[in-house]
């Protein structure tokens, strides 16, 4: 039988495939660069509370070897501010 994927992660890459194209769209935003300055914001901060979810779902935590999986939340968290950065910062 094969592994079963946590709903939380497919979440956590929807939400990073929307970051990305939301990114992308900002370049040619033109009058609505503030409104996707904010959509980026809101869409960074669900992308990390759905990896903290997963991150500390039933499903991981009976997973073997991953007792301290949360403690990636942090690099996560980090990564994505470093990504923000880049984008709004020149």
């Amino acid at each position: 039988m094969g592994n079963i994927v946590s709903d939380w992660l497919i979440l956590t890459i929807i939400f990073l495939v929307l970051l990305i194209v939301l990114v992308r769209k900002r370049k040619s935003a033109g009058r609505n660069l503030i409104f996707i300055n904010h959509a980026i914001a809101v869409v960074a901060s669900v992308n990390i509370v759905c990896y903290i979810m997963y991150a500390d779902s039933l499903e991981m935590s009976c997973a073997p070897h991953s007792s301290y999986l949360y403690v990636t939340s942090i690099f996560v968290v980090i990564a994505m501010m470093r990504y923000l950065q880049k984008i709004f910062v020149k």
